[in-house]
């Protein structure tokens, strides 16, 4: 199945398909005021799909010479997945999440963001692992892991905390991670990147991150610091904390102790 950067054609007949299926929704909510939100379109986001188009970002799938599925925002900023009505459960849908899978791992997206879930796609995305943050939400999340290469298999494991500032200052991490790595000298390679990524809220205030090595903290600061950088941790053009490596020549642990820490 091929995806293609839309033409107007595609942006032609994608607006005819979107206001027959608006039409239809709202005459479903005249008659019935409690029908929810089944059969509910994008037609209400044909601004966003628009401004897609012009940034050549919308993509389509064609069959027949019709773009009959559409894609744009390939889930990192919000975007938008539509398949026409007359198409729907024939993996299309599925396709177009494979691709934006595969894309999201080649360039190490760490979260999947979609909005505007509607009740017949929610068991689509589920599926997939999407989840909300809360119950009810329509806006639906996945946080995806990225193995790193080793020279050799791990021989300890190290523990991440992320906090925000209400927790650091005694309360919990949003979110800990364990990852399995190996101590080269004064360098801690980690198996897979580290990152603050979650469904539920991060915190307000300032981030912070503690490091702890066969249980005993060997970094902990304040995330956007010349100390934390130094360590090994950074954000990415996504917006994200991440750290693949740690640098234990950064902090005040003695060159005996990482003797001691890698065996």
């Amino acid at each position: 199945m091929d995806f293609a950067i839309a033409e107007q054609n595609d942006l032609d007949f994608i607006a005819k398909w979107l206001q027959s299926e608006d039409e239809a929704y709202q005459a479903r909510r005249a008659a019935d005021p409690y029908s929810g939100n089944l059969g509910k379109g994008f037609w209400c986001n044909w601004k966003q799909i628009r401004g897609a188009f012009e940034r050549r970002e919308l993509e389509v799938v064609r069959v027949g010479g019709a773009a009959v599925a559409f894609h744009f925002g390939r889930f990192i900023s919000p975007g938008i997945t539509e398949v026409h009505p007359d198409f729907r459960g024939q993996g299309i849908g599925t396709a177009i999440m494979r691709y934006v899978l595969q894309q999201a791992r080649a360039n190490q997206v760490c979260m999947l963001h979609v909005q505007c879930i509607s009740d017949v796609s929610l068991a689509f995305w589920s599926k997939f692992g999407f989840a909300p943050a809360e119950k009810y939400e329509e806006e639906f999340y996945l946080v995806l892991r990225h193995p790193l290469p080793l020279p050799r298999h791990p021989d300890t494991t190290v523990t991440v905390n992320f906090f925000g500032e209400s927790g650091w200052y005694g309360g919990s991490p949003y979110k800990r991670v364990e990852i399995p790595c190996l101590v080269e000298g004064a360098q801690i390679l980690l198996s897979e990147i580290c990152h603050d990524e979650v469904i539920s809220s991060k915190g307000s205030g300032d981030h912070y991150v503690q490091v702890l090595l066969d249980r005993q903290v060997i970094f902990g600061n304040l995330f956007d610091s010349d100390e934390a950088n130094a360590f090994g941790f950074g954000t990415d053009k996504y917006g994200t904390r991440i750290a693949k490596r740690f640098d234990l020549a950064s902090t005040n642990v003695p060159i005996s102790k990482w003797r001691t820490l890698s065996g």
